[in-house]
């Protein structure tokens, strides 16, 4: 998996020169409406060929290639979009092999079956509830999954800690491809916890017991702040690394309680402030989002644990959304932001708008500039889940959407709508073409009394 798109520079990546025109492009452009609908076919018919190259290597494409027809790739490896979805693979098996181990610790099978292993939720609700079963919930096993994988994999029930094994599985998996997209160093290491867990907050959970909260962040800050006192001013480090390292814990060390108070209010707004859905920081400091965060926060996982999201499959979902996109776009174009390639973007514009002969094209060309950056930058955020994130996400528009999204969804049966359309292709198969259209929908259509119905 690691093999295809290690970590490379912007130059690396502009050399993997593929196909720039679209097949049928003139037609393409005469469509007026389609051509300019979405930022994809809007970069696909840029008039800079830097924007068209970047749009192929960024995202899958809906449109065809001249140079496909031929066998050439679109882009080499597939785009950042595409391998993205790759990550859904190892994410899947991990989920799967959680939910068995589930199954095996339910129902003590060493080998569950399919049934078993779809059922066993429900019906481990349905023994607590009902029959005051004390085992594990499904929802319980996965919280214990979670305190095992932050814990060195170790935990009383033997499937609990099988189920933190998948997990450590895929979550190596991604520190490594971190290492190899030059996201992570290569002795990143754990700390706080004995091993790690991707950390995800309980906002509303803060919200309700903020100063609880706040006490245990308040003791561990002071704790730290009254170690780093004690290293003496006069300690020489070993080099300028360790020299910065020094000077910051010095001066940590000197900070008074009132201070504390306020880092301790800033972290805790902080990661209230992330929208909801959104993956909250690992640190409380700038620099590359989530996991990917240095961390800054490294009390230990154990002491904040009814602060945060503790249902594995939602911290599994989450990481892998999260750092597959980052590391995805390292990989392909050396850095998350695509800073070269929107400067590449600017050049060539540039370099036209000099060589342009008259104002209008000047700004057609500056115009060109403008939305091939802005599409750039809006795919870049989507795929990396950041595209116009509200400032407030818990105002009361929000609120009220998801509430109202939330109503439409029982409005329409959930899913029913669309599982039911199989239904009409189930008639035509037991009963044939000429019978339903002869004795169902014609009578159905022309008898308005529905007399027909009273064979139902």
């Amino acid at each position: 998996f690691r093999a295809i798109g290690r970590a490379q520079s912007a130059g690396a990546a502009a050399r993997d020169t593929g196909p720039l025109r679209l097949k049928d492009e003139a037609v393409i452009e005469k469509l007026f409406g389609i051509n300019r609908q979405d930022p994809m076919i809007r970069l696909q018919l840029s008039d800079l060929d830097e924007a068209r190259g970047t749009v192929r290597e960024l995202a899958e494409t809906p449109l065809e290639y001249a140079e496909n027809a031929a066998g050439q790739a679109t882009t080499v490896g597939g785009s950042v979009e595409t391998r993205m979805k790759m990550w859904n693979a190892p994410l899947a098996n991990a989920l799967r092999n959680i939910d068995t181990g589930y199954a095996r610790y339910f129902h003590g099978a060493p080998e569950p079956n399919s049934w078993q292993v779809r059922l066993s939720p429900l019906r481990s609700e349905f023994a607590r509830h009902v029959q005051g079963d004390r085992r594990l919930t499904y929802a319980e096993f996965k919280r214990e999954v979670s305190k095992a994988a932050f814990s060195g994999e170790k935990h009383q029930i033997p499937e609990v800690a099988a189920a933190a094994a998948e997990y450590r599985k895929i979550d190596d998996m991604m520190k490594q491809a971190a290492i190899d997209a030059g996201l992570f160093p290569e002795d990143v290491a754990v700390k706080g916890d004995v091993s790690h867990l991707f950390r995800m907050y309980n906002r509303q959970k803060i919200v309700a017991k903020r100063n609880e909260f706040a006490a245990i962040l308040e003791d561990y800050f002071t704790v730290k702040r009254n170690e780093a006192a004690k290293i003496e001013a006069t300690a020489k480090a070993a080099d300028a690394k360790a020299q910065r390292a020094l000077d910051q814990a010095q001066e940590f060390g000197r900070l008074t309680d009132a201070e504390i108070k306020g880092i301790v209010d800033e972290t805790i707004n902080t990661i209230l402030g992330n929208a909801e859905g959104r993956i909250p920081y690992d640190a409380i400091v700038s620099g590359p989002r989530g996991p990917l965060k240095e961390r800054l926060l490294q009390i230990e996982s154990a002491r904040i644990s009814n602060f945060m999201e503790l249902d594995i499959e939602k911290v599994l979902r989450a990481q892998v959304r999260t750092m597959s996109a980052d590391v995805e776009l390292a990989r392909k174009f050396g850095s998350v932001d695509l800073a070269e390639q929107i400067r590449k973007i600017n050049d060539e514009a540039d370099a036209k708008i000099r060589a342009a002969k008259t104002d209008k094209e000047r700004k057609a060309l500056d115009a060109s500039r403008k939305a091939a950056v802005r599409d750039v930058e809006g795919i870049r955020d989507r795929l990396r889940g950041q595209y116009k994130l509200p400032d407030n996400p818990d105002g009361i528009v929000l609120r009220a959407g998801r509430v109202i999204r939330n109503l439409n969804y029982l409005r329409l049966l959930g899913g029913m709508t669309i599982s039911a359309i199989p239904d009409m292709g189930k008639l035509v198969m037991q009963h044939g073409m000429t019978s339903v259209f002869a004795d169902g929908f014609v009578p159905l259509v022309t008898n308005r009394d529905l007399r027909g119905s009273k064979a139902i």
